[in-house]
């Protein structure tokens, strides 16, 4: 699947949502990418205190759009099931803001 693909993906499920969110799951990326691609060891990595319960109580459309990109959302965990190329993650964090703007 071509990366633009993936990316357009991502946007096509996030645009069906309220405002918040795209707020909720730019924040929940970008804590993630941060926190595991750039060393690339960590599998996982907990989801900030402050965004735990949004997660739990927002999972039903989470899981799904993370699993577009190859992570899954564990309760309060981000794994990593499949590595994708960081400008990808960079590229759906930059539409995001556009988006959530």
């Amino acid at each position: 699947v071509p990366m633009w693909a993936v990316r357009d993906h991502v946007m096509n499920l996030i645009g069906e949502r309220p405002h918040h969110h795209a707020l909720l799951f730019l924040k929940l990326l970008d804590h993630a990418i941060n926190t595991l691609a750039p060393g690339g060891g960590d599998q996982s990595c907990a989801v900030p205190p402050g965004l735990a319960a949004a997660c739990v109580r927002e999972a039903e459309w989470l899981v799904p759009v993370f699993d577009v990109l190859g992570l899954a959302l564990e309760g309060t965990t981000i794994v990593v099931r499949e590595r994708m190329p960081i400008s990808l993650y960079n590229q759906v964090i930059v539409q995001l803001q556009n988006h959530a703007s």
